[in-house]
């Protein structure tokens, strides 16, 4: 999909993350087990549309309390796979908070003909329904934070450094995100094998690089890696 002519065995590997979790596939099922467990002993979450498209949707876990902090999370999955349904188990601990939890779905980039830049799009548009309906479940849109995984924390670090008035929000609604083990530069995927379904070039990697876009980061920010 990109211009890549070659793909290079260190980053092939270094971007393969079941060269360094061997036990990835145990802890994927730990996620979705964890998840139909808390929602179990918890409720199911209300299901909101951000947009027309089926996978435009996400789900809303409330807390008891009014007025309070909501977490949005961006689930990982390569951009291709994973659901909002299979990431509601932080639920448990942020509604015992008192906190609002939100996970979001989204397109698979294998639908979008390797366009990041639909995903990126549908996570802002995300962010901003939920800062517009704050009011409405209870939550207190002066904090409202981003929690992004893996490809996800890609997506959140773009929704963190965007140019909020084109969607008629103040400059800063985010009051801060979180970002674990986030793909912050496209420029090395165009060496491995993801780019034979994500679409990268010079103009891609540059508006879709978080790491170009610095200087637009108005919110705090805390970012992860896992060893």
């Amino acid at each position: 999909m990109s211009d890549m002519l070659n793909i290079s065995p260190d980053l092939e590997v270094a971007y393969d993350q079941a060269k360094w979790a061997p036990n990835m596939q145990e802890v994927l099922t730990r996620y979705r087990v964890s998840s139909e467990a808390m929602r179990r002993a918890m409720g199911e979450p209300a299901r909101i549309s951000y947009g027309s498209k089926d996978e435009e949707g996400l789900d809303l876990y409330r807390a008891d309390e009014q007025h309070a902090p909501v977490v949005i999370f961006v689930h990982g999955g390569g951009w291709r796979g994973g659901t909002a349904k299979e990431y509601g188990f932080p639920a448990e601990m942020l509604l015992a908070a008192g906190i609002h939890f939100i996970a979001l779905d989204f397109s698979s980039v294998l639908d979008t003909k390797g366009d990041l830049a639909t995903l990126v799009g549908q996570i802002r548009s995300a962010i901003a329904l939920v800062w517009r309906t704050c009011n409405s479940f209870g939550g207190d849109a002066r904090r409202l934070y981003v929690v992004g995984h893996s490809s996800g924390a890609h997506l959140a670090a773009m929704a963190l450094s965007t140019h909020w008035a084109a969607y008629d929000l103040p400059e800063n609604p985010i009051k801060g995100g979180v970002l674990i083990s986030g793909i912050y530069d496209l420029g090395p995927l165009r060496q491995t094998s993801r780019s034979k379904y994500v679409h990268i070039d010079d103009r891609i990697e540059h508006q879709l690089s978080p790491i170009h876009h610095v200087a637009s980061l108005t919110s705090p920010l805390l970012l992860f890696v896992g060893s």
